[in-house]
């Protein structure tokens, strides 16, 4: 790997970080129809209401937004791969992940603290907290893993460039944690409501 290729792709996939959290988030707004996309609300506000719309929430929560999101963010090595024409080492294919889902993180982190300015300063506390603390570390691990995947895939299939078949292969593990996890706090929000 040659220095260039390391100047280059850094920043590239921070930028693309970036990029993916600005289109995700208006592209999952639209979506929802406006339904409110912080994951730690949506039990609380659709426990009342009928069990298809918290089941289509989740759903939504669950497969979508981390396709979306995952996709979006895995750019951040695509790109690089791309311009470079040449394969990267399943490390640098991670760290070029952890990156774009760090800058991912930190945009959404802000976009959120902006939506929920209107909480009360506890809520909003707790809120930011957990989501410093655990989905910025969240967007850097499943997209690293994710990137790293496809990595090896794309190597170990031969491929220059991914086709749809190895992103969708590669991507699949970032796409599960980030499922997961997704689920997990739409059915008990971490923090208290």
């Amino acid at each position: 790997m040659r220095a260039i290729e390391v100047a280059v792709s850094i920043p590239a996939a921070l930028i693309a970080g970036l990029l993916a959290a600005v289109s995700s988030v208006n592209g999952e707004l639209l979506l929802a129809l406006q339904i409110p996309m912080t994951t730690l609300l949506l039990v609380p506000v659709y426990v009342g209401g009928e069990f298809s719309i918290l089941l289509l929430v989740l759903m939504f929560t669950s497969i979508l937004v981390p396709i979306v999101e995952e996709t979006g963010k895995a750019f951040g090595y695509i790109l690089p791969l791309l311009g470079f024409r040449s394969r990267f080492n399943l490390s640098f294919a991670f760290l070029l992940g952890a990156l774009s889902g760090f800058s991912f993180g930190v945009i959404e982190n802000f976009i959120y603290a902006n939506a929920l300015s209107g909480l009360s300063p506890e809520k909003y506390a707790a809120i930011m907290w957990f989501r410093w603390i655990a989905c910025l570390p969240l967007h850097m691990i499943s997209t690293g893993v994710g990137c790293l995947c496809l990595a090896y895939i794309l190597e170990k299939l031969g491929l220059r460039e991914p086709n749809a078949l190895a992103l969708f292969m590669g991507l699949m593990p970032a796409y599960v944690i980030h499922g997961t996890y997704n689920l997990i706090v739409s059915l008990f929000p971490p923090v208290g409501f």
